[in-house]
């Protein structure tokens, strides 16, 4: 969770994203949608790995990004690790 904080343009964010009880799982989706006036960067694996096919961004001048992350076993993930960041 970010603390409310007000940014100036041009200013790089860097959001980490994080999960409580990620264990013994082996997949999830969400999508994330976001003010278009921001600027999608790139995408920075952490304790899952994570590369372009994870990230749908057809819809991202729309704000929308969708996320996707499978594994053939199951994984668990230390609370204090993102599992990625978008930048």
């Amino acid at each position: 969770m970010l603390d409310d904080k007000e940014y100036e343009s041009g200013e790089f964010l860097e959001i980490p994203f994080y999960a409580s009880n990620f264990s013994d799982l082996i997949g999830f989706q969400m999508t994330l949608e976001f003010d278009n006036n921001l600027t999608f960067a790139d995408f920075e694996s952490g304790a899952l790995n994570m590369d372009q096919t994870n990230f749908g961004l057809k819809r991202i001048n729309r704000g929308i990004i969708t996320i996707s992350w499978n594994d053939a076993f199951s994984q668990a993930v230390d609370p204090s690790v993102p599992l990625f960041k978008l930048k």
